[in-house]
């Protein structure tokens, strides 16, 4: 009876009822929660929560995210803000990832994973790597660009740093964020530097006047997660719109780990933000649709070539690589004076090599997506002589989990 009066009286009063955002539904089944079936590469207990894209914009993005927070027994290991990612990396025992699954702003749940660079393989100065970037002679030993050189562009890095203090830099570098633990301004695996410097260096760079930003998410002990990567794009993300960049932005990722979809999702709504995105398709020789972020369809995905313009054996491969650059004995800035270099072989090298900030206007499309004219849908078909169609595919690399 008392239940019954309440409508009445609430309307008498002229007051109105409002259904909290959070509990004005429920959900109809827990969030997935995603593993990669690479066991060996999964974080035990660690996890990142994606939460559902916000209808209204980053207004209500602080009730959301501290809701979910609420639910934590322990500090997150980072909280993702921007509009591209939202969400949190958290240790979840079971008893928390099953009240997170129910939540009913969350999208999915899924477990981090290691992330790994290619080891360094040092070689004698070879310097076909920007020729065939900009020549099809096999023989080409000359580089041509047009002489704004990527000048007016914003080029972000997320790696392991950056030797800012390098003679190819020449002052166009700086820190945006370190999320890997370490707080500081060091690259320690000389991994960042060494890309960067293929980016944007004056002597090995494709775009040599490109301004350079770093977002360090690999600590000196060589470890970085997906989670990490994540916190980087995500300082990506907060910093796109405070720097001068009429020409375009480019993100470069020469990371890899099994397929991941946080990582691709977040990858996406870069692209549609208008970032260029290049990615490089790893060093595994198998199909690249089974790794992250390279299997992300609307990045522009770069697998390694060799000097004689074929398919390193190394390189990943598939319907979703959109082009091959050089990727063996690349030569570029190191971090053992302001002046030293490295020449390397893994083909996580391929991708600042594709991602140059002053390509075509006809090969970026305004939201940022590669749009080549001949996108190489069967991209790597011949590797060492077969069809990789015919040969066994690989087993999906990411499993869902929990689903009812």
């Amino acid at each position: 009876m008392h239940i019954a009066l309440l409508p009445v009286l609430v309307s008498a009063a002229g007051l109105t009822v409002t259904a909290s955002p959070l509990t004005a539904h429920r959900r109809a089944e827990p969030a997935q929660v995603l593993r990669s079936t690479a066991t060996d590469s999964l974080i035990s207990g660690q996890y990142v929560v994606k939460l559902r894209d916000a209808v209204d914009g980053d207004a209500v993005d602080g009730t959301v995210v501290d809701s979910a927070l609420s639910m934590l027994e322990s500090a997150p290991n980072h909280v993702y803000t921007s509009p591209v990612f939202r969400g949190f990396a958290a240790k979840l025992d079971e008893a928390t990832l099953e009240t997170m699954r129910n939540h009913p702003e969350v999208d999915f749940i899924e477990q981090d994973v290691k992330v790994s660079l290619a080891d360094y393989v040092t070689q004698s100065n070879v310097g076909y790597g920007l020729a065939h970037v900009s020549s099809r002679t096999r023989d080409a030993t000359q580089y041509t660009y047009d002489d704004s050189a990527g000048e007016g562009t914003c080029s972000y890095v997320v790696d392991t740093g950056i030797f800012l203090d390098h003679d190819e830099f020449e002052g166009r570098a700086e820190y945006i964020a370190d999320v890997s633990g370490d707080d500081d301004d060091v690259d320690y695996q000389g991994h960042g530097t060494h890309v960067a410097g293929i980016i944007g260096g004056h002597t090995f760079g494709v775009a040599k006047k490109t301004h350079l930003y770093v977002a360090k998410m690999m600590n000196k002990a060589g470890v970085g997660n997906v989670s990490t990567v994540l916190a980087g794009i995500d300082a990506v993300a907060n910093d796109l719109g405070t720097k001068d960049c009429p020409k375009g932005t480019v993100l470069n990722l020469s990371v890899g780990n099994p397929r991941n979809e946080g990582l691709n999702a977040a990858v996406a709504a870069l692209v549609s933000k208008g970032v260029f995105v290049a990615v490089a398709a790893h060093n595994y020789g198998v199909d690249v649709y089974n790794y992250s972020p390279g299997s992300e369809p609307t990045a522009c995905t770069v697998g390694a070539s060799t000097p004689e313009d074929s398919v390193a054996e190394f390189s990943n491969w598939g319907a979703l690589v959109d082009v091959f650059a050089p990727g063996v004995l690349i030569e570029s800035a190191f971090i053992s004076t302001d002046g030293s270099t490295n020449t390397t072989t893994p083909g996580e090298r391929t991708s600042p090599l594709g991602a140059s900030p002053d390509a075509d206007e006809d090969e970026i499309g305004e939201d940022g997506q590669f749009a080549g004219a001949e996108r190489q849908a069967i991209a790597g078909d011949v590797v060492n002589g077969e069809d990789p169609d015919e040969e066994e595919e690989d087993e999906h690399l990411t499993e869902v989990a929990g689903t009812s």
